[in-house]
């Protein structure tokens, strides 16, 4: 009874009539003629699987069959014994897990090439040719929407890649062309799966096609780009039924990380396509750009910024790499600024000159904006401009500002002094000869010579004012500075080096006294100091001027009143000088303002450095 289940006979229904070959599937019939029969001729024994015919049907029944001759005593054959296993759900169940298998092996090196493609072209092709090598696809292949709302086909494989040759999709619905599997999945941004085409209305069009290709299951999968539809990856498959739960779940997570490549590459080309817009800016307005993490000192800068400084394009971005740009002088106060900045939480700007060495009369402006990162580390991003011709045009501006203030000093002095002077000596005489007359405008004369005295001493302090600076330059005028800050009654000091002189003249020279002249001012009125240094010196490659008070100090992020503009005036000071600034200062601890202006070789020679 159960052989007969087995191969679909009735309870009463006959054999006689049928042969062997009656109850094996067609594509088994030739085994049994070439394999079984010869074994069982000469050793009367044969196993293995068969696949038999379920006559109900027709449909294929997959065995585990052993078959035995039985012989007469005379050793003639009498008949056969055959006893077969059922194992059809057992080989159902194994070509499931092949399939499995296999899908997995093309979601494994998917994934892989999506890390290792270098553009699109390269990624789907190799997608296609890894779905049919690994699962054993007749087809694959993948189409991008044009402007135009059709598929066009951008990478194929497999078999029956000829079956995409002509073919035409779209995703409008209103289109012949945009009513099969690819345009629903397009439109709806879902899969769409076909497992028994023959028995598929929406493929009706498109018969002919696959049975020339003997097709007979399909599944469209929707590609994303920026969470927008914009093509399918369209699988073809010789087997009915081909398509699974678990296949179908598969092949999603495969698509999905197929739209996250593309999102990926098309990232790339953004980020490449960003990078050489900024190549070019800098490049065109020589500008750089870098951002510092403290207190690690990491550094990332961009392609520009090494040109910017100076250094050799594949210089890498570190510490080392950011000092060497600078004199040791200029890099520690750049250091300073940067952690004092990043510290207090304020932006830093500050214009600094270049090394000599590495470009003479070069200067940079860099501005940062620091901010306190969630685990404690405080990130800087700098930005870097050059600022030569600016500096240059400055330096011009100051050389006709100096030599304009000079020839006014020298007109106040030598012809309205002079003047002046000739009139004072007028009205001495007229006072005399008031006197000798008696006449009554003696009182009158002496008013006049007092104003006219008075406009002499307003003469002068403009003369001096115009050009503080004459006969023993730079630091000759600091000390007779700190003598006129002495006579207030507050004890100032000055150890200046004559050596400057020879180094810092005109503009520059005027620059820093008029700093010192503010940050004595300051000191004053602000600080209520008892004492005051000023010290002016030449170090190996750069001018140093320091103004030290003991007074309650100030805060130099404070903007208020006349210290905040103080500040401001002194740094812009700086500046005009080709240097910079620092201020540092605490409450009831003092105040120090130091200037560094670096010796350029192209505007001073480079003396040997002494100090006071």
């Amino acid at each position: 009874d159960s052989g007969r289940r087995l191969i679909g006979l009735g309870p009463v229904e006959g054999l006689k009539g049928r042969t062997i070959a009656d109850f094996v599937h067609p594509r088994h019939v030739d085994r049994l003629l070439r394999e079984v029969m010869p074994a069982l001729n000469s050793t009367g024994r044969w196993s293995g699987e068969l696949d038999l015919l379920r006559l109900t049907d027709g449909a294929a029944i997959s065995t585990l069959t052993e078959t035995f001759r039985i012989d007469d005593i005379n050793g003639e054959p009498i008949c056969f014994a055959t006893v077969s296993h059922d194992i059809t759900d057992v080989k159902r169940t194994d070509a499931e897990l092949r399939r499995l298998n296999s899908i997995h092996r093309t979601l494994s090196h998917t994934n892989q090439m999506i890390v290792r493609a270098g553009n699109e072209t390269e990624l789907l092709e190799r997608i296609c040719d890894i779905a049919v090598e690994d699962a054993g696809f007749a087809l694959v292949w993948i189409g991008l929407l044009d402007q135009d709302g059709f598929l066009r086909t951008r990478a194929v494989a497999g078999p029956a890649r000829a079956y995409v040759d002509g073919l035409r999709l779209a995703a409008d619905e209103r289109l012949p062309e945009g009513r099969g599997p690819a345009g629903l999945a397009l439109r709806s941004g879902a899969h769409v799966i076909i497992n028994n085409i023959e028995s598929s209305e929406i493929m009706r069009p498109w018969l002919d096609r696959v049975h020339r290709f003997g097709i007979k299951s399909s599944a469209a999968f929707p590609l994303f780009r920026s969470d927008r539809v914009t093509g399918i990856l369209s699988v073809h498959s010789t087997l009915r039924d081909h398509f699974g739960e678990r296949e179908i779940s598969l092949l999603d997570d495969m698509v999905a990380d197929i739209s996250f490549g593309l999102d990926s590459l098309d990232r790339a080309a953004a980020l490449k396509s960003s990078r050489e817009m900024i190549r070019d800016i800098e490049a065109t307005v020589r500008i750089g750009a870098f951002r510092l993490m403290l207190p690690d000192w990491s550094l990332w800068w961009t392609d520009g910024t090494p040109g910017v400084l100076g250094l050799p394009a594949a210089t890498s971005a570190d510490r080392r790499a950011l000092e060497n740009a600078f004199e040791p002088e200029i890099a520690l106060m750049l250091i300073v600024a940067l952690q004092e900045a990043a510290h207090a939480g304020n932006p830093v700007d500050i214009d600094l000159p270049l090394r000599i060495s590495l470009l003479a009369g070069r200067w940079i402006r860099l501005f940062g904006v620091p901010k306190r990162r969630d685990d404690g580390k405080i990130e800087v991003s700098c930005t870097l401009q050059d600022i030569s011709e600016r500096k240059r045009l400055e330096a011009e501006v100051m050389t006709v500002a100096d030599t304009e203030r000079r020839r006014l000093a020298s007109e106040l002095h030598d012809n309205l002094g002079q003047i002046l002077y000739g009139t004072s000596l007028l009205l001495a005489a007229i006072a005399r000869d008031a006197k000798v007359s008696g006449s009554g405008l003696s009182d009158k004369i002496d008013q006049m010579t007092s104003a006219m005295n008075e406009a002499m001493q307003v003469c002068r302090t403009l003369a001096h004012g115009a050009a503080p600076i004459v006969d023993g330059g730079l630091s000759a005028a600091l000390r007779k500075l700190a003598a006129r800050t002495a006579a207030t009654g507050v004890q100032c000091t000055a150890v200046t080096s004559d050596a400057v002189n020879t180094v810092m003249a005109g503009a520059p020279a005027l620059e820093l006294y008029r700093i010192a002249q503010e940050a004595i001012t300051n000191a004053l009125k602000h600080a209520h100091c008892r004492s005051i240094e000023i010290q002016l010196a030449l170090r190996a490659t750069a001018v140093e001027l320091v103004i030290r008070d003991d007074g309650a100090g100030l805060d130099p992020s404070c903007a208020a009143d006349g210290v905040g503009i103080g500040l401001r005036t002194m740094r812009y000071r700086a500046a005009r000088a080709g240097g910079t600034l620092e201020v540092r200062s605490g409450q009831g601890h003092g105040t120090l303002v130091r200037v560094l202006v670096p010796l350029l070789a192209e505007r001073y020679p480079r003396p040997v450095a002494n100090s006071p």
